[in-house]
Protein backbone atom coordinates (compact mmCIF):
# COMPACT_ATOMS: atom_id res chain seq x y z
CA UNK A 1 0.00 0.00 0.00
CA UNK A 2 1.37 3.62 -0.79
CA UNK A 3 0.47 4.34 3.06
CA UNK A 4 0.25 1.45 5.92
CA UNK A 5 0.72 1.12 9.79
CA UNK A 6 1.87 -1.52 11.95
CA UNK A 7 1.89 -2.12 15.58
CA UNK A 8 4.56 -3.27 17.27
CA UNK A 9 4.26 -5.73 20.50
CA UNK A 10 7.09 -5.89 22.51
CA UNK A 11 9.70 -2.83 23.18
CA UNK A 12 13.20 -1.80 21.15
CA UNK A 13 14.22 -0.24 18.32
CA UNK A 14 13.03 -1.61 14.77
CA UNK A 15 15.03 -0.90 11.41
CA UNK A 16 12.92 -1.16 8.52
CA UNK A 17 12.54 0.37 4.99
CA UNK A 18 10.11 1.88 1.88
CA UNK A 19 10.60 0.50 -1.60
CA UNK A 20 9.42 1.95 -4.37
CA UNK A 21 8.77 0.85 -7.73
CA UNK A 22 7.84 2.81 -10.75
CA UNK A 23 5.82 1.37 -14.02
CA UNK A 24 9.43 1.25 -15.69
CA UNK A 25 10.76 -1.38 -13.38
CA UNK A 26 12.88 2.06 -11.41
CA UNK A 27 13.28 1.19 -7.72
CA UNK A 28 14.68 3.77 -4.75
CA UNK A 29 14.76 2.62 -1.36
CA UNK A 30 14.98 4.18 1.85
CA UNK A 31 15.39 2.79 5.01
CA UNK A 32 14.49 4.36 8.76
CA UNK A 33 14.00 3.32 12.28
CA UNK A 34 11.42 3.14 14.90
CA UNK A 35 11.83 3.28 18.62
CA UNK A 36 8.79 1.26 20.26
CA UNK A 37 8.48 2.72 23.93
CA UNK A 38 6.66 0.61 26.64
CA UNK A 39 3.53 2.41 28.19
CA UNK A 40 2.72 1.69 31.65
CA UNK A 41 -0.84 0.44 32.37
CA UNK A 42 -1.96 2.44 36.03
CA UNK A 43 -4.10 0.56 38.13
CA UNK A 44 -3.96 -0.30 42.17
CA UNK A 45 -5.95 -1.55 44.61
CA UNK A 46 -7.56 -0.23 48.19
CA UNK A 47 -7.25 -2.29 50.95
CA UNK A 48 -9.92 -1.88 51.79
CA UNK A 49 -12.18 0.38 49.80
CA UNK A 50 -14.84 1.36 52.18
CA UNK A 51 -13.61 2.75 55.97
CA UNK A 52 -14.83 3.85 58.66
CA UNK A 53 -13.71 7.48 60.65
CA UNK A 54 -12.38 4.99 63.36
CA UNK A 55 -10.03 3.56 61.71
CA UNK A 56 -9.73 5.50 58.17
CA UNK A 57 -6.29 4.21 56.97
CA UNK A 58 -6.12 2.75 53.46
CA UNK A 59 -3.55 0.77 51.82
CA UNK A 60 -3.36 1.34 48.12
CA UNK A 61 -1.27 -1.74 46.62
CA UNK A 62 -0.27 -0.80 43.03
CA UNK A 63 -0.70 -2.83 40.09
CA UNK A 64 0.74 -0.93 37.30
CA UNK A 65 1.67 -3.10 34.09
CA UNK A 66 4.60 -2.95 31.76
CA UNK A 67 6.56 -1.11 34.58
CA UNK A 68 10.06 0.16 33.54
CA UNK A 69 13.45 0.63 35.67
CA UNK A 70 13.02 4.68 35.43
CA UNK A 71 8.92 4.80 36.32
CA UNK A 72 7.97 7.36 38.71
CA UNK A 73 4.42 7.62 40.23
CA UNK A 74 1.73 10.34 41.72
CA UNK A 75 -0.57 9.69 43.99
CA UNK A 76 -3.74 12.51 44.39
CA UNK A 77 -6.08 11.67 47.11
CA UNK A 78 -8.37 14.38 46.43
CA UNK A 79 -8.37 15.21 50.46
CA UNK A 80 -10.00 18.74 51.40
CA UNK A 81 -8.26 18.53 54.38
CA UNK A 82 -5.02 18.04 53.61
CA UNK A 83 -2.56 20.24 51.92
CA UNK A 84 -2.58 20.14 48.46
CA UNK A 85 -5.53 17.73 48.51
CA UNK A 86 -2.99 14.93 49.73
CA UNK A 87 -0.60 13.52 47.54
CA UNK A 88 2.48 11.00 47.52
CA UNK A 89 5.51 9.92 45.41
CA UNK A 90 5.47 6.18 46.64
CA UNK A 91 4.83 2.86 44.68
CA UNK A 92 2.43 1.57 47.24
CA UNK A 93 1.30 4.06 49.47
CA UNK A 94 -0.88 4.43 52.50
CA UNK A 95 -3.07 7.07 53.11
CA UNK A 96 -5.29 8.54 56.70
CA UNK A 97 -8.62 10.60 55.84
CA UNK A 98 -9.60 12.45 58.86
CA UNK A 99 -13.45 13.15 57.74
CA UNK A 100 -16.16 11.11 55.92
CA UNK A 101 -17.02 11.59 52.39
CA UNK A 102 -16.55 10.07 49.38
CA UNK A 103 -12.92 10.56 47.85
CA UNK A 104 -12.09 9.89 44.52
CA UNK A 105 -7.95 7.93 44.32
CA UNK A 106 -5.56 9.07 41.36
CA UNK A 107 -2.57 7.51 40.92
CA UNK A 108 -0.10 8.85 37.79
CA UNK A 109 2.18 7.01 35.99
CA UNK A 110 5.29 8.45 34.00
CA UNK A 111 8.14 6.45 32.77
CA UNK A 112 11.57 7.41 31.20
CA UNK A 113 10.40 7.69 27.69
CA UNK A 114 7.28 10.15 28.53
CA UNK A 115 4.56 7.53 28.15
CA UNK A 116 2.04 8.20 31.09
CA UNK A 117 -0.95 6.70 32.22
CA UNK A 118 -3.48 7.45 34.82
CA UNK A 119 -6.16 5.16 37.02
CA UNK A 120 -8.75 6.59 39.43
CA UNK A 121 -11.34 4.84 41.65
CA UNK A 122 -13.31 5.79 44.64
CA UNK A 123 -13.23 5.23 48.42
CA UNK A 124 -15.33 5.84 50.91
CA UNK A 125 -15.45 6.68 54.22
CA UNK A 126 -18.34 5.92 56.74
CA UNK A 127 -19.25 7.15 59.93
CA UNK A 128 -19.02 4.90 63.32
CA UNK A 129 -21.85 2.91 64.32
CA UNK A 130 -22.46 3.79 67.64
CA UNK A 131 -25.08 1.64 69.80
CA UNK A 132 -25.95 1.82 73.65
CA UNK A 133 -27.63 -1.15 74.96
CA UNK A 134 -28.45 -1.02 78.66
CA UNK A 135 -27.76 -3.58 80.94
CA UNK A 136 -31.20 -3.87 83.24
CA UNK A 137 -34.62 -2.69 82.66
CA UNK A 138 -37.23 -2.99 84.96
CA UNK A 139 -41.13 -3.34 83.06
CA UNK A 140 -43.13 -3.14 86.30
CA UNK A 141 -44.71 0.50 85.60
CA UNK A 142 -42.98 1.77 88.06
CA UNK A 143 -40.60 5.01 87.76
CA UNK A 144 -39.43 6.22 84.48
CA UNK A 145 -41.51 5.29 81.96
CA UNK A 146 -37.55 4.61 79.72
CA UNK A 147 -37.46 1.89 82.48
CA UNK A 148 -39.94 0.10 81.37
CA UNK A 149 -38.76 -1.38 78.36
CA UNK A 150 -35.50 -2.79 76.93
CA UNK A 151 -34.49 -0.49 74.04
CA UNK A 152 -31.36 0.05 71.73
CA UNK A 153 -30.08 3.98 71.25
CA UNK A 154 -28.29 4.28 68.24
CA UNK A 155 -26.91 6.16 65.48
CA UNK A 156 -25.34 5.75 61.92
CA UNK A 157 -26.67 2.79 60.94
CA UNK A 158 -29.06 1.59 58.28
CA UNK A 159 -29.96 -2.31 59.04
CA UNK A 160 -31.06 -2.95 62.44
CA UNK A 161 -31.95 -6.58 64.38
CA UNK A 162 -32.68 -7.51 67.65
CA UNK A 163 -33.70 -10.73 69.31
CA UNK A 164 -33.93 -11.68 73.02
CA UNK A 165 -34.08 -15.18 74.28
CA UNK A 166 -34.25 -17.13 77.43
CA UNK A 167 -30.94 -18.59 78.83
CA UNK A 168 -32.26 -22.29 77.58
CA UNK A 169 -32.46 -20.40 73.42
CA UNK A 170 -36.55 -19.54 73.83
CA UNK A 171 -37.19 -16.50 71.22
CA UNK A 172 -38.59 -14.20 73.27
CA UNK A 173 -38.67 -10.68 71.28
CA UNK A 174 -37.48 -9.63 67.82
CA UNK A 175 -37.75 -6.84 66.16
CA UNK A 176 -35.92 -5.24 62.72
CA UNK A 177 -37.99 -1.77 63.07
CA UNK A 178 -35.20 0.55 65.26
CA UNK A 179 -38.13 3.30 65.34
CA UNK A 180 -40.66 1.52 67.22
CA UNK A 181 -39.07 -1.49 68.69
CA UNK A 182 -38.93 -2.00 72.75
CA UNK A 183 -39.14 -5.45 74.71
CA UNK A 184 -41.74 -4.58 77.23
CA UNK A 185 -41.04 -8.08 79.31
CA UNK A 186 -43.57 -10.29 78.08
CA UNK A 187 -43.21 -13.48 75.82
CA UNK A 188 -43.33 -13.56 72.37
CA UNK A 189 -46.79 -12.27 71.32
CA UNK A 190 -47.85 -12.70 74.04
CA UNK A 191 -49.01 -10.24 77.29
CA UNK A 192 -47.52 -12.78 79.85
CA UNK A 193 -44.63 -11.77 81.57
CA UNK A 194 -41.33 -13.36 81.76
CA UNK A 195 -40.11 -13.50 85.42
CA UNK A 196 -36.98 -11.74 86.77
CA UNK A 197 -33.83 -13.06 85.84
CA UNK A 198 -31.08 -13.00 83.25
CA UNK A 199 -31.71 -13.03 79.61
CA UNK A 200 -29.67 -13.06 76.28
CA UNK A 201 -29.83 -10.81 73.19
CA UNK A 202 -28.63 -10.56 70.02
CA UNK A 203 -27.95 -7.35 68.34
CA UNK A 204 -27.12 -6.99 64.23
CA UNK A 205 -26.87 -3.20 63.09
CA UNK A 206 -25.16 -1.95 60.66
CA UNK A 207 -24.49 0.42 57.41
CA UNK A 208 -25.36 -1.21 54.12
CA UNK A 209 -23.12 -0.76 50.94
CA UNK A 210 -23.92 -0.63 47.16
Amino acid sequence: DQNTQHTYTKAGSYIGKLTAISNAGCRSTQGFTVNARIVPEAGFIPEPDIVTISAPSIKFKNVTKYETPGIKYRWSFNDPNAAGGGKSYSRDTTYKYVDTGTYNVVLFALNEYGCTDTFNRDIIVMPDVIAFIPNAFSPDGIGEAANDTFKVYADGFTEFNLQIFSRWGELLYESSDYAHHGWDGSYLNSTKKVPLGVYVYILKIGRAHV
